[in-house]
């Protein structure tokens, strides 16, 4: 499923759904290539609704990371539960994740 997008203030929010397992879906990665194309700096990726994440979709994220970096931008990851959020300690990439959204 494409990640549905919101725009709150100064902030692009991508909201993931379902699973980001290989193969890997270029949808997400062109998503966040366009928004820092257009001038977006910061970009926030909730995964609440994020049933299931692999390796190679742990990749894809830190691959959009540093996509943003490279743009002089930053990207985020919200909402993350339990299992994701250990994941992503796991692999390195806890620092991508931030507060919950409201």
């Amino acid at each position: 499923m494409p990640p549905t997008f919101e725009r709150p203030v100064h902030s692009s929010v991508l909201e993931l759904e379902g699973a980001l397992r290989a193969p890997i879906d270029t949808r997400l990665r062109e998503c966040v290539a366009r928004l820092l194309q257009r001038g977006e700096r910061r970009v926030i990726l909730r995964v609440k609704r994020l049933s299931d994440i692999d390796a190679a979709g742990l990749g894809e994220l830190a691959h959009v990371a540093n996509l943003a970096m490279a743009a002089g931008g930053v990207l985020q990851i919200a909402d993350a539960g339990r299992r994701i959020s250990e994941l992503l300690r796991a692999t390195g990439l806890s620092r991508l994740l931030v507060d919950p959204l409201d």
